[in-house]
């Protein structure tokens, strides 16, 4: 909202682009979170999500995105989950691969939606 007000640029806001809910872990040191990262896969944080469910969410929020938006550039913002969803559906990438992989920042990531063939390779 604050980075396009004043544009004509339409804005939504969709609560399954939202982080992982790591339940009572929330807001726990960053070490804790990648020793964890890996078990939580299938295992939901206490009294949260894993983060197969994290993704299954906002991959439920691509398919809607790419059948109303077809041919469209849009800007998501979101967290780890939603980039997480986003390489398993573009590039194929098994989410066991990319929570085992180290993060690396780039600007300006760019992706094409198509149908949805999230590789569910734990």
């Amino acid at each position: 909202t604050i980075a396009f007000a004043g544009s004509p640029i339409p804005v939504l806001a969709d609560r399954r682009l939202r982080e992982c809910d790591y339940g009572d872990w929330h807001g726990m040191p960053q070490a804790r979170l990648e020793a964890e990262r890996l078990r939580r896969l299938e295992e939901p944080w206490p009294r949260g999500e894993s983060w197969h469910g994290a993704v299954a969410r906002v991959d439920a929020f691509l398919d809607e995105l790419s059948g109303g938006h077809a041919g469209e550039r849009v800007l998501l913002i979101g967290h780890m989950a939603t980039r997480f969803a986003l390489e398993a559906r573009t590039a194929g990438t098994s989410l066991r691969g990319l929570i085992e992989a180290p993060f690396s920042w780039r600007p300006g990531w760019e992706y094409r939606l198509g149908p949805a063939h999230v590789d569910n390779e734990r």
